[in-house]
């Protein structure tokens, strides 16, 4: 997929906590490369209070301890990068998406790499045909 994607990652995670139940049209991500402190939850959860947060949700890695077992593809291509924990943040509009980021980043430090995306499509179960 090279061309295609950049600075891609991927890992098993599972969603640990959320905060707030509307999706936005912008989202704030944020990635951690190593294991977060342990005051991560309640900064998100400060930010969860903003009224520009819509939702806010922590994903922590599903099998810490799990061997690193590379798939065919990877032995291919080279191993996936892969991250420690996330966070997500959604807003309305990119100005609110830009102000929870730099809230983000005072709020978590240097640590975490921090990007403002836009939706540009959504599918849910309930949206199939049965």
């Amino acid at each position: 997929m090279s061309g295609i994607f950049t600075n891609a990652t991927r890992a098993l995670l599972t969603r640990a906590a959320r905060w707030g139940m509307l999706r936005g049209v912008f989202a704030v991500s944020v990635r951690f490369d190593s294991k977060p402190e342990d005051f991560l939850e309640s900064r998100l959860r400060t930010i969860a209070s903003r009224d520009d947060a819509l939702s806010t949700e922590l994903w922590t890695v599903t099998r810490p301890d799990a061997p690193a077992v590379l798939s065919v593809e990877q032995r291919l291509r080279g191993p996936d990068k892969s991250v420690a924990a996330a966070a997500v943040v959604e807003t309305t509009t990119e100005q609110e998406a830009r102000a929870v980021a730099a809230a983000l980043r005072t709020a978590l430090g240097a640590g975490p790499h921090i990007g403002v995306y836009r939706l540009f499509c959504s599918l849910n179960r309930e949206d199939l045909d049965p």
